[in-house]
């Protein structure tokens, strides 16, 4: 899911960006940069859809658009005093091929995104239910009850009538029982999704993510979907499983107590604002925790004011060595300290972001 920067350990898997394959991947987190502050000066980059705050050396991803084709180019890094308003940032990738584990079949992944979304777990015995409105969505309400004949889940179903917002509306209940209840149980306990299922193949997630926006959520016939929730944790990990199958995503809260998550296919957004007025990109000092994994690939996928990208870290050494190698040997000084070029890679880690 989502860390912060107290919760982040050495050792644990973290998304990161291949420059050169364009793609996301998982990978152990290397370090872990942390400073506390006093009046640093930062680069604020904010425009209408993106707020940011960078060290003005800090690494960061950008792209540029074609003045030609009006497309956005594959992805470079620059300083953060660098950034422009006609800049893109990367919001998402496509995750590299075959990337993920199998444990339950597709028809399992929609059928437990619709019992987190709309299912309820009895608390007498082990039983579970989905309830859905064939007045409101009956295509909704056959796709539940296909998805139960698939999986062979032991089931009964009713159907009564309540009063929804001054209409009449009928209400399917869907009961399942045995084997059926004690694997959409087992796979959510509580009904939370539990931070494995990032490690699942992209078809397996694919199918997930489309029960749970069925259930709480909605598709625009321009193919862009929202996701409504009023658990911050569900709401935290659909945006880390969408950022998973490679889209855009914003959360937000909303004053009626839930959250909304946004979700499109566009891999860039622009630090342009409205009517094509550039962001507001300056120095401000700030006071605080300045913070940075390191990856291998010299590169992670963050999230600012509930709005994910992918931004750049630490120089890897492995990215570092053919330069150093170029200018000396194994054998040769370190313009630093005098020591030989391993100290010139340590250095470099200590002084670049």
């Amino acid at each position: 899911g989502w860390k912060k920067h107290d919760a982040v350990r050495v050792g644990e898997l973290a998304a990161q960006f291949d420059m050169g394959l364009g793609r996301l991947s998982w990978a152990p987190i290397e370090a872990v940069a942390r400073y506390d502050v006093q009046g640093e000066p930062m680069v604020a980059a904010r425009s209408r859809d993106l707020t940011l705050r960078f060290t003005p050396d800090h690494r960061t991803l950008i792209s540029r658009m074609s003045p030609r084709s009006r497309e956005w180019q594959a992805p470079t890094i620059i300083h953060a005093d660098a950034l422009k308003p006609s800049h893109g940032i990367p919001m998402s990738a496509p995750w590299v091929d075959n990337d993920g584990v199998t444990p339950i079949s597709v028809e399992w992944a929609e059928l437990l995104g619709w019992y987190i979304a709309e299912g309820h777990e009895l608390r007498d015995g082990w039983a579970v239910e989905i309830y859905q409105s064939p007045t409101a969505n009956p295509q909704r309400t056959d796709r539940i009850r296909q998805l139960l004949q698939l999986v062979g889940a032991e089931y009964v179903e009713a159907t009564g009538r309540r009063i929804y917002r001054g209409t009449e509306r009928a209400l399917t209940c869907f009961r399942l029982h045995g084997f059926a209840a004690l694997k959409l149980r087992e796979l959510s306990p509580g009904k939370r999704i539990p931070a494995g299922v990032l490690l699942w193949s992209t078809a397996i997630l694919a199918a997930l993510l489309a029960g749970l926006i069925e259930g709480d959520g909605h598709t625009r016939p321009d193919g862009r979907r929202c996701f409504i929730q009023k658990s911050r944790w569900t709401t935290d990990m659909v945006q880390a499983i969408a950022v998973r199958l490679g889209l855009a995503t914003k959360m937000s809260p909303r004053s009626e107590g839930t959250w909304f998550l946004y979700l499109t296919k566009k891999h860039y957004i622009s630090l342009r604002g409205t009517a094509g007025e550039g962001a507001q990109i300056g120095l401000e000092p700030y006071t605080g925790i300045v913070w940075c994994p390191k990856l291998p690939a010299g590169t992670w996928v963050a999230r600012k004011n509930g709005r994910a990208f992918i931004t750049g870290n630490t120089f890897p050494e492995a990215l570092v060595e053919p330069t150093i190698k170029a200018g000396t040997s194994e054998r040769g000084a370190c313009p630093i300290c005098g020591a030989c070029w391993a100290r010139v890679v340590q250095h470099t880690n200590a002084q670049v972001k």
